[in-house]
């Protein structure tokens, strides 16, 4: 299973990714409610939050909004065909490093 070969070195990420994983449909698409992803990983809304918010900036996850602008009903794009190299880099990497890497890339990209 592509979640549980991504070295992410954050237990609960792990989880939380791993569990999106299983709900998937053929779009690569996870429409779990936040609320029973929590009860299924037994964590708190606010750690599934925190989860969520980590593996979207290192790339892991997409959140699409499903149009009713409220978060507790996200579309989660699992990120199958991303780069696991770059994933595992910014999972490394504290949030102040993360930031300054994505803002280096985003400018080379501009660059171009």
């Amino acid at each position: 299973m592509w979640a549980s070969r991504l070295r992410l070195r954050r237990p609960a990420g792990k989880l939380v990714l791993v569990m999106l994983a299983a709900y998937i449909d053929a779009d690569c698409i996870s429409r779990i409610r936040q609320k029973s992803l929590a009860y299924d990983c037994e964590f708190t809304l606010e750690t599934i939050l925190q989860e969520l918010t980590w593996l979207d900036r290192i790339g892991a996850i997409v959140r699409l909004s499903q149009g009713s602008g409220r978060r507790g009903s996200d579309k989660i794009e699992l990120q199958l065909f991303a780069d696991t190299a770059r994933i595992a880099e910014l999972a490394a990497l504290s949030e102040s490093e993360r930031a300054a890497y994505l803002q280096s890339a985003k400018s080379e990209l501009n660059d171009c």
